[in-house]
Formats: structure tokens, C-alpha cells, sequence
């Protein structure tokens, strides 16, 4: 190793390398202080000055070292910020071309709500629904239903959250008994709440949270999803608290909506035919339900049989809309 090349040029990366110039200069140092203490002027003096050029070759080395660290690090972080600029780039125009994506989506369907209203004027005949329309309409009077089942199945002494132990919430309890559930482990209850668990997230949680946030949750969408929504990990009395109001609110937007398309010329029964998917439905043995079960099988034949959810539900919306 020539400690001169290695001077002039970048500081040594590889451990042999590094090596090698350590032990030059120690030797260089050894032979001053030899040299230093010999006694000799002439040696003295020469052992004086290579000791000085040692330092100062270790000096120049290790600055060079720290010059070659700072500008690795230089470049990495101007690299990071272009592929951060980059990305924010990209981002900006993939969110643009959905913005302009949804406008033109948006005056297309105005433009066939045009020619549909064009073509059945004076006609007499309701234009028919949008496919947007039936698709909201279905989403919500599903989560209505849902929320409807849920309510119904708590207060038949069903268990949907937390599981307890002498009126204690225990953390965790209840996803480790669903877990087991699914694998058919498990008492009659804990079967029951995990069927519960599993049909109200297929007719509500997923549909309604992937509306809202798409298919992939942030740690805090998830948070604020369950936090604003019936979730294991709160007490049975909770939901069955929360869930009419939660209810109340998905009616009310299925309501307005299905008025507001009335108004708009669409045919009141086919807004009730589609705002009238039922619910869940999930009995629990001894329940209320098994003992009206058990009444209507033993009540007369001239008795007028109960309407279905959906058929209530269709009732309703023709009251509520004016329809007959």
C-alpha cells in the first residue's frame, strides 16, 4: 500500500486496504521514535519529522474518511427526497385523473337522467332507476337490516361483544372464542356469537366500511371504524345502546333518498322493492323468538299470518312515500 496514493485519492473501504495503511504509518512512527531516541542530531531531527508527517497523514486520512461519510449521506438524502417528490407527483396525478374520472361519470348519468325524462315525458310511464340508485338503495336498507338483526338478537339475550366474567369485561375474550368458533371449538354460545359476528360483517361491516374507507384500512380509519361502530371489544349493553341510534341515522338516509327519487318521477313500488333487503336473522334457543314460534304454530288457521321483515319494510316505504 502506498500511503502517497492513498493520500491523494478516496480513503480506504476495504479492511485490507485499511489495514495496510495502519501499519505504515505505525512503522513510519516507530522508525521516528527510533530515530528520536538515538541521540543522533541528524537522526533526531529526521525522527521528529517523520513522526510530523505521520499525524499529519493520519489527519488528512481521517478527514477524508469523514468528507467521503457526509457525501454518502448527502447523496442519499437528495436521493430520498426526489423519490419522495416523485411519488407526491404521481399521487397528484392519479388523484386528478380520478377527479376528472368522477366529473365525467357524474354528467354522463346527468345527461341519460336527461334522455330518460325526454323519452317518458307525457308517456305516463316512470322512467327507470339508475343502476347508482338501486345500488344505494340495496347498500342501505342492507345495513339497516343488519342493525335491525343485531338489535333483535341482543335482546333475545344473544352475545355479540366482550365476553365477561362476573359482569368484568375481558380483553381479548371474546376474538379468542370466535377464532375457536370458526374451527367449531367452542360452547353453543360462543358458536352463536360468532355467527353473529360473521353475517354482520358480510351484510354491514364490510359493504359499509369499504364504501367509506375502500378496501385497505390506516391504523387510525380502523381505530375510528370500530370506535364508531359495534365492535367485540365493547359490552353487549353498549351495542345494544348504540345500535338504534346508529339505525335511526342509516334510516333516515334511506328514507330521504327513496323520497327524494319519488319526487324526482321513479316508480314508488320499485324504490321499495329495492329498499327492502331483510336483515339477519338469528334465533337463540329460549329465546322470545322460539316461544312466538311456537305460538303461531298452534294458532288457528283463519289467524292472518305476521308480515316478514321485508314485507314490513315495504309497507313502511309506501306509507312514508304516499303510495298506496
Amino acid at each position: 500500500m502506498d500511503i502517497y496514493g492513498a493520500l491523494i485519492g478516496k480513503a480506504p473501504t476495504k479492511a485490507e486496504e485499511q489495514k495496510a495503511v495502519a501499519d505504515l504509518l505505525r512503522r513510519r512512527r516507530t522508525f521516528g521514535e527510533v530515530g528520536t531516541l538515538t541521540g543522533d542530531k541528524v537522526l533526531q531531527q529526521f525522527g521528529q519529522e517523520q513522526q510530523k508527517m505521520v499525524d499529519n497523514a493520519a489527519k488528512m486520512l481521517q478527514d477524508t474518511r469523514l468528507a467521503d461519510v457526509d457525501n454518502e449521506q448527502t447523496a442519499k438524502y437528495q436521493s430520498g427526497q426526489l423519490e419522495h417528490m416523485g411519488g407526491v407527483l404521481n399521487e397528484s396525478i392519479r388523484a386528478q385523473d380520478m377527479d376528472d374520472a368522477t366529473t365525467r361519470r357524474g354528467q354522463d348519468m346527468m345527461l341519460l337522467a336527461a334522455q330518460f325524462r325526454a323519452q317518458n315525458k307525457g308517456t305516463g310511464k316512470p322512467p327507470r332507476l339508475r343502476v347508482s340508485d338501486i345500488k344505494n338503495l340495496q347498500d342501505l336498507s342492507q345495513d339497516v337490516g343488519a342493525m335491525e338483526g343485531l338489535e333483535k338478537f341482543l335482546a333475545e339475550g344473544g352475545k355479540f361483544g366482550a365476553k365477561e366474567v362476573a359482569g368484568v369485561p375481558i380483553p381479548g375474550g371474546r376474538a379468542l372464542s370466535n377464532a375457536l368458533a370458526s374451527r367449531g371449538i367452542g360452547t353453543k354460545e360462543d358458536k352463536l356469537a360468532f355467527l353473529a359476528k360473521q353475517e354482520f360483517d358480510r351484510l354491514y361491516t364490510l359493504g359499509a366500511r369499504n364504501r367509506l374507507f375502500g378496501a385497505t384500512l390506516t391504523p387510525n380509519e380502523q381505530t375510528a371504524w370500530e370506535n364508531a361502530n359495534p365492535s367485540i371489544r365493547q359490552s353487549d349493553a353498549q351495542i345494544a345502546q348504540a345500535i338504534p341510534i346508529l339505525r335511526k341515522v342509516i334510516q333516515a338516509r334511506l328514507t330521504n333518498m327513496s323520497a327524494g327519487l319519488q319526487k324526482e318521477g321513479y316508480n314508488a313500488e320499485a324504490i321499495g322493492e329495492y329498499s327492502s333487503i331483510p336483515g339477519l336473522d338469528l334465533p337463540v334457543a329460549g329465546g322470545p323468538s322460539a316461544a312466538a314460534s311456537a305460538s303461531d304454530a298452534a294458532a288457528p288457521a283463519t289467524v292472518q299470518p305476521e308480515l316478514t321483515p321485508r314485507q314490513k319494510r315495504i309497507q313502511q316505504l309506501r306509507q312514508q312515500l304516499g303510495s298506496p
